[in-house]
């Protein structure tokens, strides 16, 4: 006859046995680099990068949609090789709706807008929309709206352009808030900004080497001080649109 302490001890010994076995499984996928799914995930607004290009992705921007910049690289010094996959760290609690930009190891870019991470967390590339490599050199300029209006379009193209180009702003430019964009090719750059209320001003021929930043404010089509305060640009964040 099995006594209760035999069955009791037992039972103790299985789950002893079986909770051995789900640590080194949990350790292999940790290991694997793979993510802890169901009970295992540490949070709703998680994203993997997939590369699926044919290039090592070398940049990877990630922000809130509702956000007017980039902001810094979040990839560092290791390339996401063709079919691997890498998963963004530090994402803000909550933050759901995000837009994604990669850079390609040959200069390429590729940008994806309103995105859901807490419902899809992979996020793949496979340069089919990429952009060509900008001409070098590159410069950057920062663009202040001084104003009272918010700026819903800005365009910075060189003097020799028949057309515009694409809008810079990756949503609408609030008065008091400023944007860095970068521009290729030529110092002398023509402005044309579209306002709120659909009214636009233009300035053309900016020098942007040497005014590196320009100032919305009120006769900055034709004042010979483009620039704004000193402080202007305190904390303002870098936007790679192009």
């Amino acid at each position: 006859m099995v006594s209760d302490a035999m069955v009791t001890s037992e039972a103790v010994s299985r789950r002893r046995s079986l909770h051995t076995m789900v640590k080194p499984i949990t350790l292999i996928l940790l290991l694997a680099g793979l993510p802890l799914r169901g009970a295992f995930a540490d949070a709703a607004n998680q994203a993997a990068i997939l590369n699926h290009a044919p290039a090592a992705i070398v940049e990877v921007y990630v922000s809130a949609a509702d956000d007017t910049s980039w902001g810094d690289d979040r990839l560092g010094q290791e390339p996401v090789a063709p079919g691997a996959a890498w998963h963004v760290p530090g994402l803000p609690a909550g933050t759901c709706s995000v837009d994604v930009r990669v850079v390609y190891a040959d200069g390429r870019a590729e940008e994806k807008h309103g995105l859901n991470i807490c419902r899809t967390h992979d996020v793949a590339f496979d340069a089919s929309a990429a952009a060509a490599p900008l001409a070098r050199p590159l410069h950057r300029v920062t663009i202040e709206n001084r104003g009272s209006r918010a700026v819903d379009a800005a365009f910075l193209s060189a003097p020799t352009s028949d057309d515009w180009g694409d809008d810079r702003l990756k949503k609408p430019l609030e008065p008091g808030a400023a944007v860095i964009v970068d521009q290729p090719g030529s110092c002398i750059a023509d402005l044309r900004v579209v306002y709120a209320n659909r009214g636009a001003e233009e300035r053309r021929r900016i020098d942007i080497c040497r005014n590196q930043m320009v100032s919305l404010k009120p006769g900055w089509t034709t004042s010979d001080d483009l620039a704004p305060p000193d402080d202007a640009t305190a904390g303002v964040k870098p936007d790679h649109r192009t």
